[in-house]
């Protein structure tokens, strides 16, 4: 894979300036929602970071749910996993060649590395773009994107650490302000919904083929080298 050029000097003191900011906003609204709601909050954080990296954004929708088994609503999850996608990015970009060699991890990162870069190099031009490219890989559910592949995708197309963690942190930030919108806006109408099925289904269907076809041209449109 290749490497990034070498960091100078102000790009070293930028990226840890940038960590040391990130671990005090992740530490203080840690500690706030613990202020908050007690110590059993920590717990629920933790059922969201793992619960995240396995359905990803698509978790937020739970929060418009008036109970669900995080006790976060959709902006809450939302601002809970960009957090995450944060300390997650600035691990890896960190720490991304030590951590390869780790057992038992290490060989699960290279394998992410490899998916990454096989699915990057279907999108040309997001690879031109650099960091827009990156922003939207990670604001774009396509194939194995995300904040880790993110990393990765980085690199590929040469970003530096700094810039590696604002893409992915822009991307994160949209897609999931957007999906907490969604979710905030059908769980204020799925009361009414539900005693309407017939406009509940007409809705859906309309809207899943508005989807379809968009999806369907802009990864054509990604996919183009030109």
């Amino acid at each position: 894979m290749p490497e990034p050029a070498p960091e100078t000097a102000g790009e070293r003191h930028r990226f840890h300036v940038l960590a040391l900011l990130c671990a005090l906003v992740a530490a203080g609204s840690l500690a706030t929602v613990i202020w908050d709601q007690g110590w059993g909050a920590l717990g629920r954080v933790s059922l969201v970071a793992g619960s995240a990296q396995l359905v990803g954004k698509w978790l937020i929708f739970v929060g418009a749910k008036e109970s669900n088994p995080y006790g976060f609503g959709p902006w809450g999850l939302s601002y809970t996993i960009l957090v995450l996608d944060l300390l997650l990015a600035l691990l890896l970009n960190t720490f991304l060649p030590q951590l390869e060699k780790l057992p038992g991890l290490g060989p699960r990162l290279v394998k992410t590395r490899l998916a990454a870069a096989s699915h990057y190099d279907q999108y040309p031009k997001l690879r031109r773009m650099a960091w827009t490219g990156v922003t939207l890989w990670v604001f774009l559910p396509l194939p194995a994107s995300g904040a880790v592949t993110g990393s990765f995708a980085s690199r590929l197309v040469g970003l530096s650490r700094t810039q590696a963690v604002a893409a992915i942190a822009t991307g994160s930030a949209v897609n999931g302000g957007l999906f907490a919108a969604m979710a905030q806006v059908l769980g204020a109408s799925s009361e009414a919904l539900v005693h309407n099925p017939k406009v509940a289904i007409a809705s859906a269907v309309v809207l899943l083929l508005l989807v379809a076809w968009g999806w369907r041209r802009l990864v054509k449109i990604l996919r183009e080298d030109r």
